[in-house]
Parts: structure tokens; sequence; C-alpha cells
């Protein structure tokens, strides 16, 4: 019996941004051929693609941190051109590539530690799969089609289908708010309002909104973290 690759297709769809997209259908093609350490090598091509392309949004909007990223890329990128065949320039672009997951995680807060940590998965079974004699107990590498499977609907729900929104940034400048005395004094109608507005938690994924709300919590149970 044929399986439903409906749910995959839709996934497609709604993968924000076009680059990421056509990495993500070559994954879900080697994926539906049987190819599942192809697919999963795709995938992680397309994870970084797409935090590469979430950093641009948000420096084309003017968010500092991204700003210096793009810059960091495009010197790197620029350097690759006249450095052609440099061991020392791959080294560099390397180090930018796995270092990438952590910064988006740590710096922008594009997902939670716990998807981070599905992400880092993703990376692991890449390294198994593109480089075999790293696991010399296991030279050919069979991955099951769940695992795989799996590994590309995390990948989409935690990154491509989502717009690029800073999640620490958007703390930062709401917990500056909030400390204003003036905020204080407004209505909860109003604190409500303005907390989840676009322009604040309104845009920002669930683990933001969460811890927020937990630091809101601790500030209030513990003087140790108190906000105000």
């Amino acid at each position: 019996m044929r399986e439903n690759f409906s749910d995959l297709d839709d996934l497609i769809e709604k993968t924000h941004s076009e680059y990421t997209k056509k990495y993500f259908i070559e994954a879900i093609e080697c994926y539906r051929s049987g190819a599942y350490r192809s697919a999963i090598v795709t995938l992680n091509i397309a994870v970084l693609t797409d935090i590469f392309e979430k950093i641009t949004e948000l420096s084309n909007d003017g968010d500092k941190k991204a700003l210096q990223h793009v810059s960091k890329i495009d010197a790197l990128y620029q350097k690759s051109t006249k450095e052609k065949n440099s061991y020392a320039v791959y080294k560099e672009m390397s180090d930018l590539e796995n270092n990438i997951r952590e910064d988006s995680f740590r710096e922008f807060e594009f997902y939670s530690e716990k998807d981070h940590k599905i992400l880092e998965d993703v990376c692991y079974y890449r390294n198994i799969s593109a480089h075999p004699l790293f696991y010399q107990n296991d030279r050919y590498n069979n991955f099951s089609p769940e695992l795989t499977r799996s590994l590309i609907v995390e990948a989409a729900n935690i990154l491509f289908i989502h717009r690029a929104t800073n999640g620490k940034a958007i703390k930062d400048i709401l917990f500056e708010v909030i400390k204003q005395k003036s905020f204080a004094e407004l209505k909860i109608e109003k604190i409500e309002k303005i907390i989840f507005s676009s322009k604040y938690l309104g845009k920002a994924k669930e683990n933001v909104i969460l811890d927020f709300t937990q630091a809101i919590f601790a500030s209030a149970l513990n003087t140790e973290y108190a906000l105000f």
C-alpha cells in the first residue's frame, strides 16, 4: 500500500524561504526513493540554509546582531573567491557552519533548547552519513525510514515553516518596556494588548512566550531575579 505523503507536501508549501524549499524538496525526494543517507545530508543543508536565510531576513530589518553575522559571512565569501582551494578559508567556512546552529539558538533564540538538540541530531546523523570512517563500528549505516521522516518533519516544524524572529531581542526589549513605571499603571487590558501585539509576543514562537512567562513568575517569586 502506498504511503500518504500529503503532510510532507503541506510542509513544503508552508516553507517560508524559497532557497530552503529547494533543498527541502530534494531531501524529501531522497526519502521517498529510499535514499535515507542522502536525505539526511540534504536535510542538514536545508537547515543551515534556513538559518542563514533567517539571519539575513533579520539583518534586512536592521537587527544589529544579524547585521554582524551577515557581514562576517559576506567577508568570508569574498575571501573564498579570492583564495580558491585555500585550506585555511575552507576551515573558516566549516567552523562558521558548525557554529551557526549554536548562534541561532543562543543569540537569536529561533527555537527552544529542546528543538536545538533535535537540530543537533540532524547534524550528528549527517556526520555519520557523510563521514562513515568516523564511526568504524558501523561503516555502512542503514538509516530507517522512520528516523529519516522524523528528522524531516521536526526540522520543518522547528525552522522551515516559520518567519524569522529574534526571540532574545523581543524579550530584552519587552523587559525594558515593562520596567517602566508608567507601564505598571496601565489597566490589565492595555497591558495584555501591548505584550501580545505584533511588535512583541504576537510574532514570537511558543518557546519565547514560555520563557518570558517563566521570567515574570520568577521575578514575582524570587527577588534574585527581580525585573522591577
